[in-house]
């Protein structure tokens, strides 16, 4: 009730939808009040009745005119105060328009980003996914807010923040030249890793042979694939690079991981790994018959032998190198007993056998047995 009798007092102020300033009401009613009281001190001095002299007339309009006068001098001066209302009235609304758009530029801005993100999950046949992408959005592009939306991201390295964009850009450097240079490939696998929680990827699908884990936490990182996991986080920066307003990396950072080299040291670290057994750990997932073929690598596809190579020695060498590099035939060789068989075979022929050293030979006394074992079970 209070509200309405206040609505309605308000509403006798108000010139249209305009409500005029409290200084402007002041005026304008001081001003009339003064115009009253010249009336009634005119009235009082000169007399109530009507005048026939012409001077009176002539005083009585001076007296209007100047009243009139004063009154137009205070209402043309309370005009001055509202329209210097109505321009901060206006400002107001202004402000609240600005910040409306730019709400929903940020709002906008942020499911592009999200949607953008999605379509590489699709490219890459969804066998990753970008968990908590708000977070890797607030990452990038730190200083947005619901009242701020900066669209280009300036990759200044020497104001670069833990995580940011110019952050990412650094690791991968890093990771280029190192693998260009055939440096420590364990280091790189740990930069690769903490790229990947910077860039919130994880694996989808069923693990395996290669991946690399912490514990019991699966990574989107594959000992024996590391082209493709690299090339999955170059297709994700990409994606942020260009949506910020940047250039692609320059170079095909995953072909440096290509060459026989850097394999050969990725599958030596896969080695190693699988023998530290350390359950909370960097591990390599992989099973007893993985790890005769892995053992067979090391042990003789990349063994240095004094004597000649033969033919037969060079085509095992050869495929155990295809065995652990290559997805589709490291599993025909895991999951086939003709196959089982077949690498079995060679461990038997004479020719692969010269090319051996006393510790080679004693190795080969071992694992053959391994290898019917398993060869028997799959025919089970």
């Amino acid at each position: 009730m209070k509200d309405k009798q206040k609505e309605k007092t308000d509403n006798k102020w108000r010139v249209s939808n305009l409500e005029l300033p409290l200084l402007a009401k002041l005026m304008m009613g001081c001003a009339l009040l003064v115009c009253i009281l010249i009336m009634l001190g005119y009235i009082f001095i000169v007399g109530p009745g009507l005048s026939s002299r012409a001077e009176d007339w002539a005083y009585f309009g001076a007296l209007m005119s100047g009243t009139f006068g004063m009154l137009a001098s205070f209402a043309a001066l309370a005009t001055l105060l509202i329209v210097i209302q109505q321009f901060k009235s206006q400002d107001k609304i202004t402000e609240k328009q600005i910040e409306s758009i730019e709400f929903d530029r940020y709002d906008r801005h942020r499911r592009i980003f999200f949607e953008r993100l999605e379509g590489i999950e699709n490219l890459l046949e969804n066998r990753i996914a970008i968990n908590n992408k708000e977070e890797l959005y607030q990452q990038i592009y730190p200083d947005n807010s619901p009242m701020r939306c900066d669209v280009k991201i300036s990759l200044d390295a020497d104001n670069k923040r833990v995580g940011d964009l110019s952050d990412i850009l650094s690791c991968m450097e890093t990771i280029k030249e190192s693998l260009k240079n055939k440096k420590n490939t364990i280091e790189d696998i740990v930069i690769l890793i903490r790229m990947q929680g910077l860039l919130r990827i994880e694996p989808v699908g069923e693990i395996d042979i290669g991946d690399l884990r912490i514990g019991e936490k699966r990574l989107a990182i594959n000992m024996y694939n590391m082209s493709e996991s690299i090339d999955r986080m170059v297709r994700v920066i990409d994606t942020i690079l260009v949506y910020s307003g940047n250039d692609k990396l320059s170079g095909d950072y995953h072909v440096f991981s290509e060459g026989m080299h850097i394999k050969d040291k990725l599958i030596k670290d896969a080695y190693r790994l699988r023998r530290n057994n350390n359950e909370d750990g960097l591990r390599v997932h992989g099973d007893h018959v993985h790890d005769i073929y892995l053992d067979m690598y090391v042990n003789f596809a990349s063994f240095k032998s004094s004597i000649p190579i033969t033919e037969e020695y060079q085509k095992l060498s050869n495929l155990l190198q295809q065995i652990m590099v290559d997805r589709k035939t490291r599993n025909q060789y895991i999951k086939n007993p003709e196959d089982v068989l077949y690498i079995r075979s060679f461990l038997l022929n004479e020719e692969v056998r010269k090319c051996l050293d006393a510790d080679a030979l004693y190795y080969v006394q071992k694992i053959e047995p391994q290898l019917s074992a398993k060869e028997t079970f799959l025919k089970l």
